[in-house]
């Protein structure tokens, strides 16, 4: 019996301290949730703006046809490096089986050590694998991404390029995503939630060739941002609900403890005293 209560003290001890810790990362993740989730929404309308911008020049200079395959040859998947963030790996892990589904064999670099080892449980050849970077980092790594890619589209002469990662819609719902990324005239239509921009009364200088390969560098780069944004929120997002659960849980699991200690406690001491008594009258 001692022995019994000695052990449920023990466990509840344990899941107090797991208690603790999943809080603290539940609210972890929700500051920073708003910190990204504010970041989004500053950044959302200037990439729309430019992604109408591209769309338009592109539909006025016929340079919107869609490509001979539109099947990816790239695609960059954006996740994390660390994981107690639900079923967010997986999901992206299963959008890429389903793209490769459709037969496509596309090179895949992955951002993120998390969605790295998920892809690879899913089967998925990883030909580079990049580290995410901090918050105050993101700017200056898309365009590096950005620049990476477009210099591999160019080299290759063609072929689409993709960026997997996950759409925040809200708290409750994150939606993985295959988006079309380069070539960037054709894919600009798939990031804007506007209409393109009317480029037909516009007067463009320098020529529109120059201004059409200006602005899809900086597409590029906004995209990537963008999409990383995305992919951040909805990391927090799904952190915050899996530490909830787990919060919710631990409180369930010390509070049943709570109840079998009392119980036992209860038990021992009604034995202790009917040996008592059962003792004197037998004196």
């Amino acid at each position: 019996m001692r022995s019994g209560l000695r052990d449920i003290r023990r466990r509840e001890r344990a899941m107090r301290k797991v208690r603790q810790v999943t809080q603290a990362l539940d609210r972890m993740s929700s500051v920073l949730l708003n910190r990204y989730r504010t970041a989004l929404e500053a950044q959302r309308p200037y990439m729309e703006a430019l992604a109408g911008l591209l769309d338009g020049l592109a539909a006025e200079t016929q340079a919107a046809t869609p490509p001979a395959s539109t099947e990816p040859a790239l695609v960059l998947a954006l996740g994390s490096d660390r994981g107690l963030c639900g079923a967010f790996h997986n999901n992206l892990a299963a959008e890429w089986l389903r793209l490769r589904s459709r037969g496509a064999t596309p090179k895949l670099i992955v951002v993120g050590r998390a969605l790295a080892g998920a892809l690879r449980r899913a089967g998925g050849a990883i030909e580079a694998e990049w580290g995410q970077p901090p918050f105050s980092a993101w700017p200056e790594m898309a365009r590096r991404w950005a620049d990476e890619l477009l210099a591999r589209h160019r080299e290759a002469a063609g072929g689409v390029v993709h960026v997997l990662f996950t759409r925040f819609v809200s708290g409750l719902r994150q939606t993985p995503v295959a988006c079309p990324l380069l070539p960037a005239a054709w894919a600009a239509a798939n990031w804007t939630a506007g209409s393109a921009a009317d480029m037909r009364n516009a007067y463009i200088e320098p020529a529109s060739e120059d201004c059409q390969m200006a602005l899809e560098t900086a597409f590029a780069r906004a995209a990537i941002e963008h999409a990383l944004l995305h992919s951040s929120v909805s990391e927090q997002a799904a952190r915050h609900a899996a530490m909830s659960r787990a919060v919710d849980s631990a409180d369930k699991m010390v509070a049943d403890l709570a109840v079998r200690h009392h119980r036992l406690r209860q038990e021992a001491i009604t034995t202790e005293m009917t040996e008592m008594v059962a003792g004197m009258l037998h004196a």
